[in-house]
């Protein structure tokens, strides 16, 4: 697991998505509070949901814990 600060992220983010997607975990910090974990996840459409989920701002109503460490607002 690798732990970043956020501007170290948003300047190597391609990087760091493709080693999210070899396996590697991520957590992006702000200070010293992680604010993201990002790791892999293979069901496509659990990623669609995540996806859509942040780019429209919206929270999922699930029970599914997996999707906390994407920064993703979730009820259940």
């Amino acid at each position: 697991m690798r732990t970043l600060k956020i501007h170290a992220a948003k300047t190597n983010l391609s990087r760091l998505i493709n080693e999210v997607e070899a396996g590697e975990e991520i957590v992006i910090t702000r200070g010293d509070r992680p604010v993201a974990r990002h790791h892999p996840h293979r069901d496509p459409f659990d990623r669609m949901l995540i996806a859509q989920a942040l780019i429209d701002d919206m929270t999922l109503v699930s029970n599914e814990r997996l999707f906390d460490g994407f920064g993703v607002r979730r009820i259940w």
